[in-house]
């Protein structure tokens, strides 16, 4: 058994230039080597330098919005505190309106016309009890946007809990 190894001239220039190929990589590999190692702790240092950056303006972030966070709780407990007390106010406003309506509503049943011209004052408690219930009526509106005002306040706060949420998600 003879062993012959035959190769082409193709089959030869592939192999050769496979070894070229081979060298030159070894080559640059090993020279590399000693640079790779001196610009590595400069990067190392670079990296961690922007990464403490970046972790100090998070945290500056999350404090200030967390006070931010704080504020808006406190004006939201102020509103709501201010709009229980509009709303007793409104409602007490509203009943002593419907009792001066009352009143004016019995005036006008005892005076069928005449009498109300005789009875001197009437027109004048009339006049009072006209302005004020429209002054009571400037306070019940004045209330109402009062209440409005908190409302929009309120959903601001919860848009600004659920971007609060997402963003320490």
């Amino acid at each position: 058994m003879d062993s012959q190894l035959s190769l082409s001239i193709v089959e030869i220039v592939v192999l050769m230039l496979g070894a070229i190929v081979l060298g030159i990589t070894i080559h640059f590999f090993i020279a590399s080597r000693p640079s790779l190692r001196a610009s590595s702790p400069a990067a190392l240092q670079q990296f961690q330098k922007e990464a403490e950056d970046w972790k100090l303006k998070y945290f500056n972030e999350t404090e200030f919005r967390d006070k931010e966070l704080e504020n808006l709780r406190k004006k939201l407990a102020d509103a709501e505190e201010n709009k229980e007390i509009y709303s007793i106010e409104a409602e007490e406003s509203r009943i002593k309106n419907k009792k001066l309506q009352a009143e004016i509503e019995e005036l006008k049943k005892n005076a069928p016309g005449s009498p109300a011209i005789e009875k001197p004052g009437y027109m004048d408690q009339l006049f009072q009890a006209q302005n004020s219930l429209k002054e009571y009526n400037e306070k019940i509106n004045q209330l109402l946007g009062q209440i409005d005002i908190v409302k929009e306040t309120e959903e601001r706060q919860q848009e600004i809990l659920r971007n609060n949420k997402e963003l320490t998600g």
